[in-house]
């Protein structure tokens, strides 16, 4: 399973390199390199009582640099630190995400395809340790409706397919539950422009994973965003998710609600731009 990581890291670099080589053929004088940061720092909370041994507060802060290689290519990568302000002071590093992307590519005068490959590798602290994680290789497919040119500029819809492969030391966690070789996600974003500072942004996902049993995990999540822009560079947000388990212990009774409130979270957040 180590080689996986080696696999990733080979087959990424070897995309960034086939890419932009094929990107600047196309454009004799490529635009130079570009850098860029996005920073979102998010307080969440469970809808549990106060008193609850279960209920969790969590702040998290979330830096996305990266570089624009060409016209067409950027190479990014996701770090998010977190701690849980009720039960635990420590900041953890989240596992980290590096991802090459395209730029969008018309598939028509109302369609446009985002294609994205990215590799996660373990700088969790606590992951690792507790279900033997090595790495993660993920294809992506975003689709965007472009809604302007019926005349509905403040509607915007975004889908999204993607596909990973995980490696793991070992086929189930220390507490003797099946890791998921291979995960299945689908996704649909609407977000509606209510004013030119004001929107509300609505996201959906079903998730199907694949143990190396050979057995299979449902899963969902459904958040509302309310966002205001302040300027272009700078973003506050408010917001309800719930997620979890789609189905119940019985494999066929449905869990998916927009509102849980066991499970449901509400969060506020601000996102900066530079």
């Amino acid at each position: 399973m180590r080689s996986l990581l080696f696999i990733t890291i080979f087959i990424t670099l070897a995309a960034t390199a086939a890419l932009s080589q094929a990107s600047q053929s196309v454009a004799e004088t490529p635009e130079k390199s570009q850098f860029g940061l996005i920073a979102d720092t998010q307080i969440s909370t469970s809808l549990h009582e106060v008193a609850d041994i279960d209920r969790s507060v969590d702040t998290q802060f979330v830096f996305m640099p990266s570089i624009q290689l060409n016209e067409d290519l950027k190479l990014g990568v996701k770090l998010a630190l977190i701690q849980n302000i009720l039960h635990e002071r420590e900041t953890k590093l989240k596992n980290t995400k590096l991802s090459l992307s395209h730029s969008a590519l018309s598939l028509n005068p109302f369609l446009s395809i985002i294609p994205s490959i990215s590799a996660t590798f373990p700088t969790d602290t606590i992951l690792p340790r507790r279900d033997s994680f090595l790495s993660a290789a993920t294809a992506q497919a975003k689709v965007a409706f472009d809604f302007s040119r019926i005349g509905l500029t403040q509607l915007s819809l975004l889908t999204s397919m993607a596909a990973t492969k995980n490696a793991h030391e070992f086929e189930t966690n220390r507490l003797g539950e099946s890791n998921t070789s291979l995960s299945l996600l689908a996704s649909l974003n609407t977000t509606l422009h209510i004013l030119q500072t004001l929107s509300l942004e609505l996201y959906g996902e079903r998730s199907v994973g694949f143990t190396y049993q050979g057995t299979s995990k449902n899963n969902f999540e459904l958040t509302e965003t309310l966002s205001y822009t302040f300027t272009p560079q700078t973003s506050f947000s408010l917001g309800h998710s719930n997620a979890g388990a789609a189905y119940r212990e019985n494999g066929t009774d449905s869990r998916v609600a927009l509102f849980n409130p066991n499970d449901s979270t509400v969060f506020v957040g601000m996102t900066i731009i530079f």
